[in-house]
């Protein structure tokens, strides 16, 4: 997560960690500041970003759409209508913290609009073994992000 915003030299320079590290593919950078990810949509042109956003209006949706960024929001913004318009225009969702079952739920029910699923970070991880989530914890998506991350999520924060 970058917590502040970057200059292009700034920018290039995590990267260059990022690859350092042995890490890079499989790092996905996320900033709640629109011109970071702008910006390193022009170094990275096919790599995964996400722009974080608490409430979704209009504004974030077309920056996202416009720089091919993927949306990771609050989960609460998501509704019906938004996550049609999202999957209209091809962005894909990540939402972050989910611990209720109730929003678990209508989160999977969207995700079948998008005939892709919405990642969540929170519930499905912490309740791996319910039975209500043991269709979707075995799809090859999920299994596929576990074994990238892991049960233990572990994030890196650039802070100036």
């Amino acid at each position: 997560e970058l917590k502040a915003e970057y200059t292009d030299e700034q920018l290039k320079e995590i990267i260059e960690i990022a690859k350092d590290a042995g890490q890079f593919e499989n790092v996905i950078f996320i900033s709640f500041y629109p011109d970071n990810m702008i910006r390193l949509r022009k170094i990275l042109p096919d790599h995964p970003l996400q722009l974080l956003a608490g409430p979704i209006d209009a504004e974030i949706i077309d920056i996202c759409d416009k720089n091919s960024l993927a949306l990771d929001v609050s989960y609460p913004s998501l509704n019906e209508e938004n996550v049609a318009e999202l999957k209209r225009r091809g962005i894909k969702i990540n939402c972050w913290t989910v611990n209720d079952r109730a929003d678990a739920e209508n989160l999977s029910r969207w995700a079948s609009i998008l005939s892709r699923p919405i990642f969540w970070n929170n519930y499905i991880i912490g309740n791996f073994n319910s039975p209500r989530f043991r269709r979707i914890a075995k799809s090859r998506a999920f299994l596929e992000l576990v074994g990238k991350v892991g049960f233990e999520q572990k994030k890196v924060c650039f802070r100036r």
